[in-house]
């Protein structure tokens, strides 16, 4: 049962997600459900995403690992959850805890904004949430 206000993914939702990393990554994925939370991986542990619905307000991308980089993979997967989100009315996407240089750059190109209240310098890398409005 969804609370109001409280949005999950559908299976067929879930099972989009699942078919972009499988065919960009190469390999065969499980998906598990917990709390409005889809955390899909990979059998061999090299592939990860971890995506929640923050309330009706925000989607939050809060885990992200793939062994094949720099394939389209992490492009593909925000075109999905920004149409996902829109079919629910959820204009706002918060990649959490971006903490190497690769998903810096990659949040940085695909528009989204360094949260100044969450965010800090680390070996030249700015660390910490970043905020995509659409």
């Amino acid at each position: 049962m969804v609370l109001p206000g409280m949005l999950e993914f559908t299976k067929e939702q879930t099972q989009r997600l699942v078919n972009i990393i499988e065919d960009k990554q190469g390999c065969i994925c499980n998906v598990s459900n917990s709390m409005r939370t889809v955390w899909i991986t990979s059998d061999d542990g090299e592939n990860e995403l971890r995506v929640s619905f923050l309330g009706n307000f925000a989607l939050v991308i809060s885990r992200v690992r793939f062994s094949i980089k720099r394939h389209g993979t992490m492009s593909l997967l925000l075109d999905a959850l920004k149409e996902i989100c829109e079919d629910y009315g959820v204009h706002r996407i918060v990649m959490q805890s971006v903490l190497t240089r690769e998903m810096e750059v990659f949040c940085h190109k695909a528009g989204f904004r360094a949260d100044p209240n969450v965010t800090m310098e680390v070996d030249g890398i700015l660390t910490g949430d970043y905020i995509l409005d659409f």
